[in-house]
């Protein structure tokens, strides 16, 4: 007992999005048609999804670890810690390992399609350096609020 749903088509945020094969044109992923990512097959009461979805859903998870390793690498360079601290060191381990999250997430787009050079555009230019440079300055903000903070709390008579 194999069935399938195909979900409606949706208007969000100002751009129209078709799950009809024939307006596959109107989708939001170049090259991939969306009735085949949105296709959903239930199989006994479970969900089974395509191999492109498997894919997909795989790269979001990779895109986690990566978010959540570049912010501890921001993390780790604006608050260094004291002497002696083994913070750059995780952080240097740290990017060790997503230097191989990120061949990883290059392989599944190379399966999906996509080009060597939109991949890297993709991955560097639209993910890896932005987070990366928005959790700097981030941090940056954060750590000098907490100094001006220390500052006011230790000579009061500035104020």
């Amino acid at each position: 007992l194999l069935r399938t749903i195909d979900p409606p088509a949706t208007f969000a945020g100002g751009y129209f999005f078709s799950f009809n094969p024939s307006l596959h044109r109107f989708g939001f992923i170049p090259g991939i048609r969306l009735d085949t990512i949105f296709h959903i097959a239930i199989h006994k009461g479970a969900i089974v999804l395509t191999p492109d979805q498997n894919a997909i859903v795989y790269l979001m998870f990779l895109n986690g670890i990566l978010f959540l390793g570049l912010n501890f690498i921001a993390f780790s360079i604006i608050n260094q810690g004291g002497k002696g601290s083994k913070l750059i060191g995780y952080a240097l381990i740290t990017t060790v390992f997503l230097i191989a999250v990120i061949q990883q997430e290059y392989d599944v787009m190379t399966q999906l399609g996509f080009t060597d050079g939109s991949i890297r555009k993709i991955l560097l230019g639209g993910f890896v350096a932005p987070v990366f440079l928005l959790s700097i300055a981030y941090y940056r903000v954060k750590r000098s609020r907490l100094e001006n903070e220390s500052n006011k709390n230790e000579h009061p008579e500035n104020l």
